[in-house]
């Protein structure tokens, strides 16, 4: 049985805990993906009733938009919701449209999100 990706990821993105950290992408110009991309952390932050990771998709084809996010079990579903929120705004800020990120808050969740 191997280890699933997102755990893999969190591994490779533990040296960086205690400090916001983003990995982007290129930049893209296509708004539909953008929308999407929002949409995928909008839904990501209501898909928050209990810690632990969820996955969501939005969009078609080579617009579709996919995210993962993952919180502390010792956060609670407020606090998910919270550390979701604040990283999916920063990382969409930060990384200039680039529609693949990935984020660690250093303390409580992760998020990821890629086109295509």
């Amino acid at each position: 049985m191997g280890i699933p990706h997102h755990l893999l990821l969190l591994l490779l993105l533990l040296p960086f805990a205690y400090s916001d950290q983003y990995i982007c992408g290129d930049p893209t110009e296509n708004m539909q993906i953008i929308s999407n991309a929002k949409a995928v952390i909008k839904a990501l932050v209501n898909l928050t009733p209990t810690p632990g990771s969820q996955r969501y998709s939005y969009g078609h084809g080579t617009e579709a938009v996919r995210g993962l996010r993952w919180c502390y079990p010792n956060i609670g579903a407020f606090g998910c919701a919270l550390c979701v929120s604040k990283l999916g705004n920063d990382v969409l800020k930060s990384c200039n449209n680039n529609i693949f990120a990935i984020s660690w808050s250093g303390e409580s969740c992760y998020i990821d999100f890629h086109s295509g």
